[in-house]
């Protein structure tokens, strides 16, 4: 089985007319093979960081969940205590539960249903899923989109998962009431989009570990949700980076090509399986 690359060119006569096409045939089986390797020693030696931010996430909150399961016993008929260690248990189940899904999405996504996606389809979803989530903060939501679609090809779900990620972050910087401006534009074949935030901000320190899978800053939560975000966006052959001023606010760039290499070639030469 041989893994191609194909690259192909068009020809034109002085007067602008069509007058051929050339296309040539790369086999990058080897490359391929090289790359996994890398990939396979890259996961390889994130297994260690992974093992112990599992640990330590799942350990706390059985902590919690052992020390009143031992002391029900003697405090049964005390209703307050019965109450209490109910709502602590069942939080503390949904606080793993959560957990174990993003390590299930992290470790395990789903392949790409490439389609083609409205941008902005794809940001007013966000937008509406993410703020019945905050009942108790005052966020207003700042939306600017050109009036015509934004269309690119990529999975829309796991679009709009990277886009919500990447605004609960903004919304749990933010204390009680703040401003979260989602800009998104179309230039040459790239669209880009910028969420902005007036929260807290973050540190310059550690700005640059804010992708690694389980840091987080926040006391809660599983330190997952940028990883995936990183991921989606790299699965999509897109860019994405932070600014961040303390104390100001933080603003996520991202960058999604418009078409991926392979649907330009299908454009010119139709489908062609290439193994």
């Amino acid at each position: 089985e041989l893994s191609l690359s194909a690259n192909a060119s068009l020809f034109y006569s002085k007067e602008g007319e069509l007058t051929g096409a050339q296309m040539i045939f790369s086999d990058v089986t080897h490359l391929e093979e090289l790359e996994e390797g890398i990939k396979r020693a890259e996961r390889l030696a994130s297994l260690g960081v992974m093992a112990t931010g599992i640990a330590h996430e799942i350990k706390n909150p059985l902590v919690s969940i052992k020390t009143f399961a031992q002391l029900l016993q003697e405090k049964y008929n005390d209703k307050d205590f019965r109450e209490q260690f109910s709502s602590l248990a069942i939080k503390e189940v949904d606080r793993i539960n959560a957990l174990v899904e993003d390590i299930l999405v992290f470790a395990k996504p789903r392949g790409i249903v490439w389609e083609d996606v409205d941008i902005k389809e794809v940001i007013k979803t966000t937008i509406v899923l993410l703020l019945p989530q905050f009942p108790d903060k005052k966020i207003e939501i700042k939306e600017s989109v050109p009036s015509e679609p934004l269309i690119i090809k990529g999975d829309a779900d796991r679009l709009k998962q990277a886009l919500l990620n990447v605004c609960i972050n903004s919304v749990q910087a933010i204390d009680r009431e703040g401003v979260i401006e989602v800009k998104a534009e179309k230039e040459d074949d790239m669209v880009r989009i910028a969420i902005s935030d007036n929260g807290c901000g973050i540190k310059k320190e550690v700005l640059g570990k804010i992708f690694e899978p389980f840091f987080t800053t926040k006391g809660k939560g599983t330190g997952l949700g940028l990883s995936i975000v990183a991921r989606i966006i790299d699965e999509h052959k897109g860019s994405i980076k932070v600014d961040s001023v303390e104390g100001k606010g933080t603003t996520v760039f991202v960058e999604l090509p418009v078409r991926q290499k392979e649907n330009q070639t299908d454009e010119l030469f139709g489908t062609y399986n290439r193994k």
